[in-house]
């Protein structure tokens, strides 16, 4: 089963460009595993932050990375450019296509929400229930993703070409009563969103 990998990366202003290029040599080096599938740079919520989801072919591969990364003394980089970093852990919603490449777009959204226990389960059957009738802002859907360490929680990015096309595609949805999925808000204790940019500079795999 694919495992797939959040982390995020803080750095000092102005030192996005040289954490861009020593992460970019930190997952090329010798012993490191996984696919780059996509890198974003903040530009609204927590600034200075590089995000990277990675995709393994499995938990072995993604616990062999995670190991190397736990034991280095400068992961991705030292800590004059790397203040502080977090890897979370995810496997996406069973009924969502294969995730291997995605696009380049003007802009993303990072949406989290942490769920009340025992929340997970509707979720996901609420989330599948509401793909089909809300297709045409689902379209705009990169993934969604449930955590496997950590806070019960899921994690969905997606794609447009403003965010003015954003605003407008959940409100008119929103008004349909097609989005959010029926049955999901109440699953929510927390919720938390950032707006970002493609990170130009990193290979993907």
């Amino acid at each position: 089963m694919t495992e797939f990998e959040l982390t995020t990366l803080d750095c000092p202003p102005l030192a996005m460009g040289e954490l861009v290029k020593r992460t970019s040599e930190w997952l090329q080096a010798p012993g490191a595993s996984g696919r780059l599938l996509a890198a974003f740079r903040t530009e609204v919520g927590r600034l200075g932050r590089l995000i990277l989801l990675r995709a393994f072919d499995n938990a072995n591969e993604a616990a062999a990375e995670r190991a190397r990364t736990l034991e280095a003394r400068a992961p991705f980089a030292d800590n004059a450019v790397v203040t502080a970093y977090q890897q979370e852990s995810y496997r996406q919603l069973p009924f969502l296509r294969p995730l291997t490449k995605i696009a380049v777009s003007p802009i993303y959204e990072i949406r989290s929400y942490a769920l009340r226990p025992g929340g997970l389960p509707s979720t996901i059957a609420a989330w599948e229930r509401a793909i089909g009738p809300a297709a045409r802002y689902t379209r705009h859907l990169v993934t969604c993703l449930y955590a496997t360490d950590g806070v019960p929680r899921i994690t969905h990015i997606w794609w447009f070409d403003s965010f003015e096309q954003r605003l407008n595609l959940r409100a008119s949805h929103y008004a349909a009563g097609t989005w959010p999925p029926i049955g999901a808000p109440e699953q929510i204790a927390k919720a938390w969103s950032t707006l970002a940019v493609d990170a130009v500079g990193l290979e993907r795999g």
